[in-house]
């Protein structure tokens, strides 16, 4: 992989969040969808899922994706088989509009990583349905970590996987509190709010956003 030391940047290495930076999301489709085979609406059903923390056992990798479904089947007397069920849960992302070519144009010249706050079938999902992906050197997902952002530890976790010091990384993520941790680190980090703003940061910061002639 090329250097980044050719671009005159002082960064050698880029780490981007997965879920509403690469790839947008709705949990709320997941509940409409699911409501279809339970009693319940799909307000409640998300109270149940994301706000009781069901979600965060297993993004964290406290619960594996048979115990996550039982338990989501029993809180929410559910008649859905797990295939179906995890079919319904992770078939709620889309490519950020021109994240796909920002991303090639970093690729090659700068080592890429994608620190996730995500489980196995979301993961899986976005790397069947998502081929950029491809592209990236590492991944520090939190269900194999055992530990979320913003938890240090993760972000220590990362920079291992950088090939680099601290202040020789920089950190993409939509989270105030995710950015704060990695700055904590003497990370560089921006808040993603949109592509062009991306790449308007990172210009700033001196990345290259052009292909080499």
């Amino acid at each position: 992989m090329a250097s980044s030391q050719n671009t005159g940047s002082p960064f050698r290495t880029i780490i981007f969040d997965l879920g509403k930076v690469i790839v947008d999301f709705d949990h709320m489709t997941f509940c409409t969808n699911l409501a279809s085979f339970c009693p319940l609406p799909a307000s409640v059903i998300y109270e149940h899922i994301f706000h009781a923390g069901l979600e965060k056992l297993f993004d964290s990798g406290k619960i594996s994706p048979a115990q996550f479904f039982e338990a989501a089947r029993t809180t929410l007397s559910l008649s859905i088989d797990m295939d179906h069920f995890s079919r319904l849960w992770s078939d709620i992302f889309t490519l950020q509009t021109g994240i796909d070519s920002l991303l090639n144009t970093l690729h090659g010249t700068y080592r890429l990583l994608c620190l996730s706050n995500t489980n196995p079938w979301h993961f899986n999902w976005c790397r069947e349905h998502f081929a950029v992906l491809n592209i990236f050197d590492d991944f520090i997902l939190s269900y194999e970590e055992k530990c979320c952002k913003p938890n240090g530890k993760i972000f220590i976790q990362a920079l291992e996987k950088a090939h680099a010091r601290p202040e020789q990384c920089i950190f993409i993520d939509d989270s105030a509190d995710n950015v704060h941790a990695a700055n904590q680190l003497n990370i560089r980090a921006f808040i993603f709010t949109s592509v062009d703003k991306l790449r308007q940061d990172l210009s700033e910061a001196g990345i290259a956003l052009t292909v080499p002639g």
